[in-house]
């Protein structure tokens, strides 16, 4: 009689067989591929605690609402042996707190989530980060967590993002005006971006509803 395996490895092993990293597929397919499954598209977000990059229409624009694109195959869960590895989930009222502390913003790179990376036209999801890893026996702990967005977090900086160009940083850091420097030794020497009180404005703008938005623009336009 054949293996039977859950739904997150039936999901793993379609995935890289049939799909193949790059491509696009639809929840429909998903279903169809893994039959008689109940919350097959949960069990396949559970994949990105195994390395799995998998994009929705919020991480990439270029995706219809029910497409989904496996940006990097992680591992093989399916494979006989595997052992799933076991993680200490972050509560959600400490997922909460982390983000509401840095306003909703990632404290490396400073975009906030929603908004759309200038490079590729993707928009950003916050995700927690460690201070000290997990692998270093960094705990859950509020004080060892901050914002991230997916792509700062991302290890594997090659498969998501344009790498960044040392040189080019160096010439642009030279051409900075003295108070511009300033405030990037402060980022660097704490650690992380500080923002201003607009800056947190807008990114509490950006969570709202677009017709609540309207209401906030239509506001700052009826201000002196």
């Amino acid at each position: 009689m054949a293996r039977q395996i859950g739904a997150a490895k039936q999901s793993a092993k379609w995935l890289f067989e049939t799909i193949g990293e790059g491509n696009v597929f639809t929840k429909a397919r998903l279903r169809e591929a893994v039959p008689g499954r109940e919350q097959v598209d949960r069990r396949m977000r559970s994949l990105r605690e195994v390395g799995w990059i998998i994009d929705t229409s919020a991480e990439d624009n270029t995706l219809a609402n029910e497409e989904l694109r496996v940006v990097k195959v992680g591992d093989h869960p399916w494979v006989e042996g595997y052992k799933w590895p076991q993680q200490s989930r972050v509560s959600n009222k400490v997922r909460r707190a982390v983000f509401d502390r840095d306003g909703n913003r990632c404290v490396v790179c400073g975009i906030a989530a929603g908004e759309m990376y200038p490079d590729d036209r993707k928009f950003a999801k916050m995700t927690l980060g460690h201070l000290i890893p997990k692998g270093r026996k960094g705990t859950n702990e509020l004080a060892n967590l901050r914002t991230e967005c997916q792509r700062c977090n991302e290890t594997s900086r090659h498969l998501t993002g344009t790498p960044v160009d040392a040189d080019l940083l160096r010439a642009e850091i030279r051409a900075l005006r003295r108070v511009e420097r300033a405030e990037l030794r402060r980022w660097i020497e704490d650690g992380r971006r500080s923002f201003t009180r607009t800056e947190a404005l807008w990114a509490k703008y950006r969570q709202l509803p677009p017709v609540v938005r309207d209401d906030i623009g239509k506001l700052i336009e009826a201000l002196p």
